[in-house]
C-alpha cells in the first residue's frame, strides 16, 4: 500500500495539507500567506506519496533559497508536518 492510498488518495492529502497549514499559520513566527501554494503542496504530497500526480521537484531548492528560511523554522514546520501525518 502506498502512502497515497494510506491517506485516502487526493481527498485525504488535500485534508492533510489544509490541516498542516492551519497549524503552521497558527504559529505567529511561521505565519505567511499560503493559500496560493496549497494546491502546489497537495500536488507535491500526492507525488511523493506515490499517487498519480506529477510534480517537478527540481526547482524546490532554488525557490526556497531567497526566503532565507532558518533551520529552526524548517525544523519547526517539519515537526508540525509529522504531527499531522
Amino acid at each position: 500500500m502506498t502512502m497515497f492510498e494510506r491517506y485516502n488518495g487526493r481527498i485525504g492529502i488535500e485534508q492533510l495539507v489544509r490541516e498542516f497549514y492551519r497549524d503552521v499559520l497558527a504559529e505567529p513566527e511561521l505565519a505567511v500567506s499560503v493559500e496560493s501554494i496549497i494546491q502546489h503542496q497537495i500536488d507535491l504530497f500526492c507525488h511523493i506519496m506515490g499517487g498519480p500526480c506529477s510534480f517537478d521537484l527540481s526547482w524546490l531548492e532554488s525557490a526556497h533559497k531567497p526566503l532565507k528560511i532558518s533551520e529552526a523554522h524548517f525544523d519547526w514546520v517539519a515537526r508540525i508536518l509529522v504531527e499531522n501525518l
